[in-house]
């Protein structure tokens, strides 16, 4: 069982914490996937070049697929 602690974000260097994630950027995606993940090695950036509605919009199933055990991870901190 994996355990992942989510810190908030506060630091107005990350651009994408002053927007709604449904209008986030492939960009914005992008950085919150490399903040999210300490090693951003184990994601395919690739597999997340979609816009912040697409990102909304999948499912737990599709998280898990495009990002093997972050996958979960991060749809629960979206």
């Amino acid at each position: 069982q994996f355990f992942f602690l989510f810190k908030c974000v506060t630091d107005s260097n990350y651009f994408w914490t002053s927007i709604l994630s449904q209008y986030w950027s492939e960009h914005n995606i992008c950085e919150w996937l490399q903040f999210c993940c300490d090693n951003a090695r184990c994601i395919s950036f690739s597999l997340f070049s979609i816009n912040g509605l697409q990102l909304c919009n999948m499912t737990q199933d599709q998280f898990v697929d495009a990002a093997s055990l972050c996958g979960e991870y991060f749809y629960f901190i979206l």
